[in-house]
């Protein structure tokens, strides 16, 4: 600081306490407008028990929801960054700490113009759109899965251990998995 004070600004400390302030002044606003904004557009469900449906403003309904649903129609109305902070929100309430490609990810999924789509996220977490809304949940509850959910296929897959690279077939699915080292 003391170079860029001398050869640059000499006001330059004062000058970066104004901006700090405005930027606190400015995130108190937006922090504000995105809990409003999400007390209105999102619906808890409470991991004890998913079929009474809470108003996400109690802190029972916040605890641990089993499932977060925004509304789309709502959810539209509010600027670019006001979504952001409701699907921040979203994740952190979740469990999964949002990361900034993730939620651009969720507000490309909220965006787009087909109204199915999902995402995977940590620990299990599956986001869910479809035509009027955008689900949170864990379906299988909380743990490392990946890909697509069983759709009632009747297919029950036994866990395979794959300790290194090798060929794993898995007769029930007529399928062969090879893993290489690349």
């Amino acid at each position: 600081m003391p170079y860029l004070a001398a050869s640059y600004n000499p006001d330059i400390r004062q000058t970066l306490i104004r901006t700090a302030n405005i930027l606190q002044d400015e995130e108190e606003l937006l922090e504000k407008q995105g809990t409003a904004a999400f007390t209105e557009t999102v619906t808890a469900v409470p991991a004890d028990t998913a079929a009474q449906m809470y108003d996400v403003s109690t802190p029972t309904a916040l605890s641990h929801p089993q499932e977060l649903k925004i509304s789309l129609e709502l959810f539209h109305r509010y600027p670019r960054a006001i979504q952001r902070r409701i699907l921040e929100k979203c994740c952190w309430l979740m469990l999964c700490e949002p990361r900034s490609r993730q939620i651009e990810s969720l507000l490309q999924l909220a965006m787009q113009d087909s109204p199915g789509g999902s995402l995977h996220l940590a620990d299990g977490l599956r986001v869910i759109r479809n035509k009027d809304q955008i689900r949170f949940e864990y379906p299988r509850g909380r743990g490392l899965f990946r890909g697509r959910l069983a759709t009632g296929t009747g297919v029950e897959l036994p866990e395979t251990n794959i300790p290194a690279p090798g060929s794993y077939d898995f007769p029930a699915l007529n399928k062969r998995l090879i893993v290489e080292y690349l």
